[in-house]
């Protein structure tokens, strides 16, 4: 249900460009390790989710009332749409931050070469660098692994399936506060980066 997730992130952690020379920063090679990491969880995810839904569809026919069976499959859809949507979502975020900060490294660079001091600067990337990544993996790891199949229980059907609509609030609010963070931190570099031009 992931794919165009799995292609945007997977083009978004490309090192470089066809025909250009590849050059190994840190930064690459934690990329590279993303990419592994991402391809792998991509595939044992997308059989443990058409394992869950087959089980949700039989679960889902023994249930008596057909109205309640039509309401569960609609809502069930809406559910899987809206959690692949944040997913896509949160990973553009992600790496507009990172675009953004390198472009304010690239700056950085040049002030540097000027010479000005800009040892605070850097620090503060190196913090910002590891927000992202902190909230990367939080996105690729907790958020983008688990299965948002509804869980069909008829006895207690409209408890139970608030309580994992509310599991994924959790999630997804967790995951905001970590990209906020991301954010703050790359908006601290900015204001470093204007306090050293002036």
């Amino acid at each position: 249900m992931f794919p165009s997730l799995a292609l945007t992130i997977l083009l978004s952690l490309q090192v470089a460009s066809p025909g250009a020379e590849l050059q190994t920063t840190p930064r690459e090679l934690i990329r590279n390790q993303t990419r592994a990491t991402l391809e792998q969880n991509i595939s044992k995810t997308e059989q443990t989710r058409e394992q869950k839904r087959q089980e949700f569809k039989n679960r889902l026919q023994l249930i008596s009332n057909e109205r309640q069976r039509n309401v569960l499959e609609n809502l069930n859809n809406r559910f899987e749409t809206v959690a692949e949507n944040m997913l896509d979502h949160y990973a553009n975020a992600l790496d507009r931050l990172t675009n953004i900060l390198d472009k304010l490294e690239t700056r950085t660079d040049t002030l540097e070469a000027d010479g000005i001091d800009v040892s605070d600067i850097r620090a503060a990337i190196t913090i910002a660098r590891e927000d992202i990544e902190t909230a990367q993996d939080a996105l690729l790891g907790d958020f983008g692994n688990n299965i948002y199949v509804l869980e069909v229980d008829e006895d207690n059907l409209g408890q139970s399936v608030r309580g994992q609509i509310a599991n994924f609030k959790q999630d997804s609010n967790a995951i905001k506060l970590e990209i906020a963070k991301a954010r703050d931190s790359v908006g601290e570099v900015l204001d470093l980066l204007k306090e050293a031009l002036k």
